[in-house]
């Protein structure tokens, strides 16, 4: 089975959800290949969705009701970019066909990311999930979000008081909300190069990795 779509449920076929219509769904992955088009018309049929495949590297024109990602031939930092660049015009985002071996779990530190499914997610439970979803809760595994409420036990008391400057502060504001460079560099009336020379120096400053580290201190440590 192409590994776009998950298991069939071993109880046989899912049976219909009673859902709203004209929900648009996009679904972000390399090419329209069967199994994605077979997706697509499961969330027609059972969720009513209107489905649109999304190739890779194209942008968001739309602001559509979800955006499911395919983690089988995206990488995680290829995700990260894109949400980067598209995530203000997406009202919720999920992840799919996530291996477990790999630490794609990051990613639901970017806000709006609100459902995570694994690679052998029966399509039962994807259907739920989806739905779930769609309505604005999150769906995501017990452990990670045992995980990263822990982390904001440990971590939420702890602010770090690091010397920003004001123009280094309003850039982590606009950026924990999703901001692109380009976006901020619109806001703040800078180029995007140089939204990027001062994220470099932020980095350092507070021992971030990357984007997403820095968006996870930034909503600890900035109001």
């Amino acid at each position: 089975m192409d590994s776009t779509v998950p298991p069939r449920s071993a109880h046989g076929p899912t049976k219909a959800v009673n859902t709203a219509s004209n929900r648009q769904v996009l679904i972000l992955a390399s090419k329209a290949g069967f199994g994605t088009q077979m997706l697509m018309n499961l969330l027609t049929k059972d969720l009513n969705c209107q489905c649109q495949h999304l190739a890779k590297g194209s942008d968001v024109a739309s602001k559509p009701d979800l955006v499911l990602i395919n983690c089988h031939d995206l990488s995680e930092q290829a995700i990260a970019d894109w949400l980067q660049i598209n995530l203000r015009s997406c009202q919720k985002v999920a992840l799919f066909n996530v291996p477990k071996s790999q630490h794609y779990e990051r990613l639901v530190e970017w806000p709006r990311l609100n459902g995570l499914f694994y690679d052998d997610t029966q399509e039962s439970m994807l259907l739920q999930g989806l739905e779930k979803v769609l309505e604005g809760d999150l769906w995501l595994p017990r452990t990670i979000l045992a995980k990263h409420l822990e982390s904001s036990r440990n971590t939420h008391p702890k602010r770090v008081d690091i010397s920003l400057t004001q123009r280094e502060t309003d850039i982590l504001k606009l950026m924990k909300n999703g901001a692109s460079n380009a976006s901020i560099g619109n806001t703040l009336g800078m180029s995007e190069n140089t939204v990027k020379s001062h994220l470099y120096k932020v980095y350092r400053k507070i021992g971030a990795s990357n984007r997403v580290d820095a968006g996870n201190w930034a909503r600890i440590n900035i109001e």
